[in-house]
């Protein structure tokens, strides 16, 4: 027999193929012919994606990461550089995770994702400036706060938030600031 290929190929079986439809005449030694049409097809392309959410506060472990895999065949296995299996990754640290997601079919699809966190641990320092007198108004604290994630919120043990972080303070009944551009206790 001889074998004529929509493709030019020659032989019985043709072989590494791309998706698409082949035709095939084969002849016998009498010249007596007979075509037959197949039609290769493959999967959609396998492809991953995913959300993420980084450390909220320096050292914990609360990062997360989504994976979502579409196409080629499912199922899907997992290898991640933390050696997790799962699709997706819960509390985990700051770091860089790659996953290389395999369909049955042996396909594979990569992704690399960054968890960040604060650049370091939120950290106070406070300063004071002590009553001068007694029975007066005339203290004060100065917080300086680093680290974290700005901007920040403050709630002093008499209750009083004041976004510049300044101690309001509560003396006879009367809540009092220290204003240090005017360099005296005003009203809350």
């Amino acid at each position: 027999y001889t074998y004529a290929w929509s493709n030019n190929t020659t032989q019985e079986d043709p072989q590494n193929l791309a998706a698409g439809t082949y035709t095939v005449t084969v002849t016998d030694a009498n010249g007596c012919t007979a075509t037959a049409t197949t039609t290769i097809t493959q999967p959609s392309g396998l492809s991953s994606s995913f959300t993420q959410v980084n450390v909220g506060c320096f050292g914990n472990s609360t990062g997360s990461i989504n994976l979502t895999v579409t196409g080629g065949v499912a199922p899907y296995t997992y290898a991640w550089t933390n050696n997790a299996t799962t699709q997706n990754l819960t509390n985990i640290p700051a770091g860089v995770y790659t996953v290389v997601a395999t369909d049955a079919n042996g396909c594979t699809t990569t992704q690399t994702v960054t968890i960040t966190q604060p650049q370091g641990a939120l950290a106070l320092s406070t300063t004071k400036v002590d009553v001068l007198c007694y029975g007066n108004s005339t203290g004060s604290i100065n917080l300086t706060v680093t680290g974290g994630t700005a901007p920040y919120t403050y709630a002093w043990s008499n209750r009083k938030l004041h976004g510049n972080g300044n101690r309001c303070q509560r003396m006879y009944g009367t809540n009092k600031c220290y204003n240090h551009a005017a360099g005296y206790c005003a009203k809350c």
